[in-house]
């Protein structure tokens, strides 16, 4: 039984972070998102389980930046083309 119960906490978990990382993946980035970074911040914490840590906050905070920042570098044209990454790490395309 208590084995039903670690499974049933293990795999909610996944499903919050899941969905959690759905939300930071397909928000707007920073630059279009007038709510402030508290309110967004505020957010997170409430739809993360009640048995969360402060490592999992502070990934999930840590994630939401990279992909905010990846987001403004995408809409401001720092990228780079799929062969020039594969040529610089000396991959085949």
């Amino acid at each position: 039984m208590q084995e039903a119960r670690s499974l049933a906490r293990l795999i909610h978990g996944r499903l919050a972070l899941r969905n959690t990382l759905n939300n930071l993946l397909f928000m707007p980035a920073t630059l279009e998102n007038k709510e402030s970074i508290k309110s967004r911040a505020m957010k997170l914490v409430r739809e993360m389980p009640e048995n969360s840590s402060w490592d999992e906050l502070m990934y999930r905070i840590y994630v939401r930046q990279k992909i905010e920042a990846g987001l403004a570098d995408m809409e401001a044209g720092k990228t780079h083309s799929h062969e020039t990454v594969c040529k610089e790490f000396g991959v085949s395309a």
